[in-house]
């Protein structure tokens, strides 16, 4: 399911493991990996998004630093169930 209208790429076109981050949690948010589901793994990741495993890693971890997965040994990373608090409120705030 890759999305070719995100922008991913640095200014000098390598991908950004933090845009790459973003997507999964966009994702997450709109409900195509919805809580306790399993998400891609990092080889699904780099494969989809045309990164090496590194940044597809790098990625993930960001996704999972911010709450919004966690890690079971052996059998994946899924969904935080329930969501991260900030989850709730993104997107309410947005006064500039």
């Amino acid at each position: 399911m890759h999305h070719p209208s995100v922008r991913l790429r640095d200014p000098f076109g390598e991908p950004e493991p933090t845009a790459i981050a973003a997507e999964i949690i966009r994702r997450i948010e709109g409900g195509s990996y919805p809580p306790g589901s399993r998400v891609p793994s990092t080889l699904e990741i780099a494969q989809e998004f045309g990164v090496v495993n590194a940044t597809a890693a790098k990625a993930m971890r960001h996704v999972r630093e911010q709450g919004w997965t966690r890690g079971e040994v052996g059998l994946g990373t899924f969904v935080a169930d329930p969501l991260p608090p900030a989850a709730e409120t993104q997107g309410d705030d947005s006064a500039d």
